[in-house]
């Protein structure tokens, strides 16, 4: 769901995203983690998998 998808329908996803917090229902996902090689360093990333 991109952020413009979000905002909206923000009004009915917040009560249910509110309510699985609460619930303790909620599941995070792993991050999705990245290494950019580089020449003598290697740089690792991680984002949040939504």
């Amino acid at each position: 769901m991109s952020v413009k998808e979000f905002e909206e329908r923000k009004a009915e996803l917040t009560p249910i995203i509110r309510n699985n917090l609460i619930d303790m229902a909620y599941r995070f996902k792993p991050a999705l983690r990245v290494e950019i090689p580089k020449p003598g360093v290697s740089c690792r990333l991680e984002f949040p998998n939504m």
